[in-house]
């Protein structure tokens, strides 16, 4: 299951229009299903956004409205929303119940481990989630002060499945098949989401299914790349695009530093302007690294 960006209910409600955050919302068959993730800090938000989402026949095939409630970032926190909802548990019961009183999708909410280790609030956040009438919860097992540093926290993920009876999904540190597999041993969850480990390394969903074992060699990567690239393209235009895909190529290459002069090509891709000026650059990566390969094949064999 996916979930789109994150999306400002308060947005919606007052521009009465999804022109401006149509593109974070959008949702397409082959991405099925998925769930539209909304923030905001005030029930009557909730209350009028949803209907407006769903009179968009697309939108409409959403699977489910999920509500975050775990957001650290600075400006989401500062409106009261994200993971500041935590700090103000009847608040945050007020929307999740709007939000259920109008939608006609099951809705979920994220949340963390607490505000701040002294804050630490998971499974009374939790209890409250089911009793407002949310059908899934997704628990973070860290505190928004910690944002994304430091271990997470399996075991209040554990606690958290111990103290209700809708299916709760753990996450925080799972980067491959052998930590979804003890993420699902320790706490016993229903499931798992996992985030920033697929910045850079979208198979990491095969091998955590089983499907495959180990990534795609250089000519593999690249061609990841640049189907991304023009899939991209295709769907908001090349300007846009090229922009968006800069940070993507960066964490693409994150894990190629054993290629010689690859700071100086993803110095170029960060700076392209256009696809074909990044699709020539991609091309010189490619060339680059095959004779890399060719280089220590030849060094090895003597």
């Amino acid at each position: 299951m996916g979930f789109t960006e994150l999306c400002t209910a308060k947005g919606i409600r007052y521009r009465k229009s999804l022109d401006r955050t149509y593109r974070y919302l959008e949702i397409c068959e082959e991405e099925k299903p998925v769930a539209i993730q909304l923030f905001g800090n005030e029930p009557e938000d909730f209350t009028e956004a949803i209907p407006i989402i769903f009179d968009n026949d697309v939108l409409a095939g959403c699977a489910a409205i999920d509500i975050n409630m775990g957001c650290p970032v600075k400006k989401v926190v500062k409106t009261g929303a994200g993971s500041a909802l935590m700090g103000d548990i009847k608040r945050a019961e007020k929307i999740i119940k709007a939000a259920v009183l109008v939608a006609p999708v099951p809705i979920s909410v994220k949340f963390r481990k607490g505000t701040d280790p002294g804050s630490v609030n998971a499974v009374e956040f939790a209890k409250m989630c089911e009793q407002a009438g949310a059908s899934m919860i997704t628990v973070h097992g860290r505190t928004a002060d910690q944002m994304y540093s430091g271990k997470a926290d399996w075991e209040i993920i554990a606690q958290v499945k111990g103290s209700v009876g809708i299916p709760v999904i753990g996450n925080g540190d799972i980067t491959g098949r052998e930590s979804a597999d003890k993420m699902f041993v320790h706490t016993g969850v229903d499931g798992i989401m996992v985030g920033r480990a697929a910045l850079g390394d979208p198979w990491v969903f095969a091998e955590i299914l089983g499907n495959n074992t180990s990534e795609p060699d250089l000519e593999g990567i690249v061609r990841i790349m640049r189907g991304h690239l023009e899939d991209s393209v295709a769907h908001m235009g090349e300007r846009a695009a090229v922009k968006e895909m800069r940070k993507h190529f960066a964490w693409y290459i994150k894990g190629m530093k054993g290629l010689a002069g690859i700071n100086g090509v993803r110095d170029r891709l960060l700076r392209s302007t256009s696809y074909s000026e990044a699709s020539e650059i991609l091309d010189e990566l490619l060339s680059a690294g095959a004779t890399d390969l060719a280089e220590e094949s030849a060094v090895s064999t003597t």
